[in-house]
């Protein structure tokens, strides 16, 4: 599920449109809901560093940090299991 999401997300930002990146933040929000409710960390910290990279590169720097680490922070954790 997580991987089909993960697609179209790659999908729509390759295109490159104000509305196909809206679309993508908006699936990846509906993503980082489900990985929540599944205690899926490792696909929650891929979806954050996703947005990270999303509002980086729409100049939304302070958002992209703040995702960036927050992903960082579940990929800490996972890794001292």
């Amino acid at each position: 599920l997580i991987i089909a999401g993960s697609a179209e997300i790659d999908e729509l930002n390759n295109q490159e449109t104000v509305e196909a990146t809206q679309l993508a933040i908006l699936k990846i929000g509906k993503l980082l809901k489900l990985c929540e409710e599944v205690g899926d960390k490792l696909n929650r910290a891929i979806l954050l560093n996703n947005l990270g990279d999303i509002y980086s590169t729409l100049g939304e720097k302070t958002k992209a940090v703040n995702y960036q680490n927050q992903a960082v922070l579940l990929f800490r954790e996972i890794n001292n299991r």
